[in-house]
């Protein structure tokens, strides 16, 4: 029985050793009070020229000592940028790491800028600083800016922004793309589903950048964070159809309650009478249809109103068009089937003025 109480005593005072040495390193890890030493960043280049032609290469990379918080500790750094007259008032996050190096694209940086307001073409001082979180109880450590002239570049093409999520199965063949309307603002008329989570991303893929509820200062009272591991929204409005307007340059999202778009198929091949076309969502429709070789056709916005909105050969050759199609310049510069009679499935996307016939 003795040896017994030995063996509890011992097993007692272990547990006591090392809940003290577990609340000393909890308290030292998390103590507020000690004495910080900020990084120091180092200098890069004064001026850089970004073209369309390098937006893919890596821009310089930049070093940082460690902080010091006083004790042993591995912070995440971010590195952030800033438009040197904004003072780092609403910085851009470049990239988070636990590592003293880091770098990014010229393409990147460029878009930022763009979406800060920044004219293509023009030259504009930019900041750069390391911002080093250790807890969330503890103040981040921010080392002094260096500074950089930049000239950017306008870009061919405007970036692209998707949604994923829940009301695509979170399937890539499903995610809903937004109408690109100038650098960094888009909107898109899309089903949303009370409870329903979803992200944004910045290319049709999961390697792409994407951006979560914290990358917005300003979202409509229909969205809530899903407080998750990936940052997503919560859409806890009524389940339907929604009308979204999204900025990336003032970080805001807005919501309204909206209907299903219509679209027509009106041609030769139904006696120019009204055909509906399926909506799939955001600009994306598709209806299945027979052709013949000769036969013209176009697209209107409402039923039997043929003073409403149309599209036709003049609209989609200003985007893409697939298969065996051309069409009219002039009148009502209806598209024309050229190709071998038969009956094909035909793909809208309005917001890229694509058209595709299979």
């Amino acid at each position: 029985m003795k040896h017994l109480i030995r063996i509890y005593t011992f097993v007692l005072g272990i547990m006591a050793i090392c809940s003290c040495q577990t609340k000393e390193l909890d308290q030292a890890v998390i103590d507020k009070d000690a004495v910080v030493t900020p990084n120091q960043i180092q200098q890069i280049d004064t001026q850089y020229i970004f073209t369309e032609e390098t937006k893919d290469e890596d821009f310089d990379s930049l070093f940082w000592t460690p902080v010091d918080f006083g004790v042993a500790t591995a912070p995440n750094y971010t590195l952030q940028a800033d438009i040197t007259a904004d003072d780092f008032s609403d910085p851009i996050n470049l990239n988070h790491t636990y590592n003293l190096e880091t770098t990014f694209t010229k393409g990147d940086l460029n878009k930022f800028l763009l979406e800060k307001g920044v004219e293509g073409g023009s030259e504009v001082e930019v900041s750069f600083r390391v911002e080093a979180n250790l807890h969330e109880d503890i103040t981040a450590v921010h080392s002094e800016p260096i500074t950089s002239k930049i000239t950017i570049y306008a870009p061919l093409k405007l970036a692209p922004l998707y949604i994923m999520g829940d009301d695509q199965w979170w399937n890539m063949n499903h995610i809903l793309a937004l109408h690109t309307l100038d650098i960094g603002e888009y909107e898109v008329i899309g089903t949303f589903n009370n409870g329903s989570h979803f992200r944004f991303f910045e290319e049709a893929s999961w390697e792409g950048k994407q951006l979560g509820y914290g990358s917005f200062n300003d979202v409509d009272p229909l969205l809530d964070a899903a407080t998750d591991a990936d940052d997503n929204f919560r859409f806890t409005g009524e389940s339907g159809i929604y009308f979204m307007s999204v900025s990336l340059r003032s970080k805001t999202i807005t919501m309204q309650k909206a209907v299903a778009p219509e679209l027509y198929l009106v041609g030769d091949q139904n006696g120019w009478s009204f055909d509906k076309v399926t909506w799939l969502g955001g600009g994306k429709y598709e209806i299945t249809s027979n052709f013949w070789n000769g036969n013209i056709f176009r697209f209107f916005t409402e039923e039997w109103n043929w003073s409403s909105k149309q599209y036709n050969y003049n609209f989609f050759r200003e985007g893409t068009i697939t298969g065996d199609l051309s069409g009219d310049t002039e009148g009502d510069a209806n598209l024309r089937f050229e190709g071998t009679d038969g009956e094909f499935k035909v793909s809208v996307d309005l917001y890229n003025q694509s058209i595709e016939l299979k």
